[in-house]
């Protein structure tokens, strides 16, 4: 549940300061049945929930263990109980709990959930507000539950891709510090007066070197300064998803994610509309959501799927077969699952395909700095050394 401080008065103008947990709606009426009017408040921010947020994978086992409940005869209140007290995420932890209380004042599952809105995504609400309509509890938890774990594999093959090249540009920086900082100044040590022969590279290199030695600080300031900037202008959206959606790996990423997205609420029995329409507020990137919204409109205004989909450029030639001929033979679920896989394949096989180049480019970066080296300062210093001997 939520925390609040707030500051609230009385007619007679007595000051009151306090905490109230809950929500930010019941605050207001339970000071006024104390006789006291709201003035300010601000929501308590605890860190030890941001670092427990869950994850995919958190969200499976919890759907997981809910459809196996609900399919052994347990009832939901009770499942929701035992489920807490064995849950290690704190944030799922106390929502459930909180859930039970708005379960006991009477409210539904899909609305009790619907108040820890930043704890669950929209999917998962309204994919157990279907289950309640069609009295299929289960099954909408199952379904749930298959969803996030292809989420969390599909985050996880995400995560490794970007992981090589960012720790071969790391690694760069790293070697290249080292090697002006630690490794040109024992070679000045050594030829300190044989450094008038030395060709002008050379001399521009040991410059270099002694600039950043001296002026380290400086130098660490415009980077910092620097990558503020590059956070504060990424965090323009029109920048950030302009990026994202130019980046192959990150635009099949989002495909993968919808194209599921779209399959198990379908499935689930929602209508193409609606699925589409919880889609759009499912996918966080706002350029591919705007590409959603255009299918949605060329489907009401009367083209078929294919066609708005072709219009969009989401998915590829392949794709757009499969999803004809579903749309044509009345399997449309089933061939969203044959375009999922080989979207999932597609992804999986780029991604071993950037590793594998990677893998080597690491290896001819590092060499091409060694041979910097040698070329830079080792040979202009063995000849200085032999003409000076």
């Amino acid at each position: 549940m939520n925390k609040y401080y707030y500051k609230a008065y009385d007619l007679q103008g007595k000051k009151k300061f306090g905490r109230f947990i809950g929500e930010k709606e019941n605050l207001r009426s339970v000071l006024k049945g104390e006789g006291y009017y709201l003035c300010k408040y601000y929501k308590s921010i605890d860190f030890k929930d941001l670092l427990k947020k869950p994850s995919y994978k958190d969200l499976g086992i919890l759907c997981q263990n809910l459809s196996i409940m609900l399919r052994s005869g347990v009832n939901i209140f009770n499942s929701l109980n035992i489920i807490s007290h064995e849950n290690q995420n704190i944030k799922i932890k106390e929502s459930i709990l909180g859930v039970c209380v708005h379960l006991k004042d009477g409210k539904s599952l899909s609305d009790s959930f619907s108040q820890y809105s930043q704890v669950y995504p929209k999917i998962f609400i309204q994919m157990i507000k279907v289950g309640e309509e069609s009295g299929n509890l289960e099954n909408s938890f199952d379904t749930l539950s298959k969803y996030y774990y292809k989420q969390e594999k599909l985050k996880e093959k995400l995560k490794n891709s970007l992981s090589y090249p960012i720790i071969l540009l790391l690694s760069t920086i790293m070697m290249f510090f080292f090697i002006t900082v630690q490794i040109v100044p024992s070679f000045i040590n050594l030829l300190d007066e044989t450094l008038e022969g030395l060709p002008i590279y050379t001399k521009a290199f040991i410059t270099m070197s002694n600039l950043i030695i001296d002026k380290w600080y400086v130098i660490l300031a415009i980077s910092l300064l620097l990558l503020l900037m590059i956070c504060i202008n990424y965090k323009n959206n029109n920048i950030k998803y302009g990026i994202t959606m130019r980046i192959k790996i990150l635009r099949d990423f989002y495909n993968i994610k919808f194209v599921t997205s779209l399959k198990t609420l379908i499935t689930s029995g929602n209508t193409i509309i609606n699925s589409l329409e919880r889609c759009a507020d499912i996918i966080d990137n706002p350029i591919y959501k705007k590409n959603i919204d255009v299918i949605i409109s060329d489907i009401k205004s009367g083209k078929s799927l294919c066609k708005a989909f072709k219009k969009s450029n989401l998915l590829n030639s392949i794709s757009l077969s499969i999803l004809e001929v579903g749309e044509e033979s009345g399997n449309l679920e089933e061939s969203l699952n044959y375009i999922e896989d080989i979207l999932m394949f597609n992804y999986e096989k780029n991604i071993e395909k950037k590793i594998n180049r990677i893998q080597p480019m690491s290896i001819i970066i590092i060499g091409s700095m060694v041979l910097i080296l040698i070329i830079i300062l080792v040979l202009p210093m063995m000849d200085s050394l032999t003409s000076l001997y």
